[in-house]
């Protein structure tokens, strides 16, 4: 991002360090406790899609990407596989509704947003939040930035799970 190092806070990039509150930490403990739940109850189909995308198509079941949350700091997503594999190569690409990179499976995997149940994993993590922005990949943030520099601020909340478009 023009002028922005993920490392570093400043003044002049829109985001500010804010200070831990008591809401902050209960809805960390509850994004934790909802997050390993639905882990232990979706089991059962976790392996059942993890079979089905493992016997439909080529690659890993799970698919990791880096992503940019809380503070501009870089952390990697994890989702179930809905392209195929090698679908992207060189420059990111956004991908559209009737996009051919997409897997059979994929496209139901997507449609019921089921293919984000690892995301669970990342709000385990503390990366990312059941509510809040999406998380983008460092080059569309950029992108973004450079029309329009408030989109920095979108930076100073943690991001969601399931809840963000895209």
């Amino acid at each position: 991002m023009a002028g922005f190092k993920p490392d570093e806070l400043r003044p002049d990039n829109g985001i500010q360090a804010e200070r831990r509150t008591l809401a902050d930490v209960i809805r960390q403990c509850a994004d934790v406790l909802i997050s390993l739940l639905s882990l232990i109850i979706l089991s059962p189909l976790i392996l059942f899609l993890s079979c089905i995308i493992r016997i439909t198509g080529k690659g890993p079941v799970i698919y990791s990407q880096d992503r940019i949350g809380k503070y501009g700091k870089p952390f990697v997503i994890y989702k179930f596989r809905s392209m195929k594999y090698d679908a992207e190569t060189g420059a990111p690409m956004l991908s559209g509704v009737n996009e051919e990179r997409i897997t059979r499976i994929g496209r139901c995997l997507r449609k019921y947003r089921i293919d984000e149940i690892p995301n669970f994993i990342n709000v385990i993590r503390g990366e990312m939040s059941l509510v809040g922005p999406r998380p983008e990949r460092k080059f569309f943030i950029d992108q973004i930035v450079r029309k329009n520099p408030e989109f920095n601020k979108l930076l100073g909340v943690k991001p969601d799970h399931i809840m963000g478009t895209g």
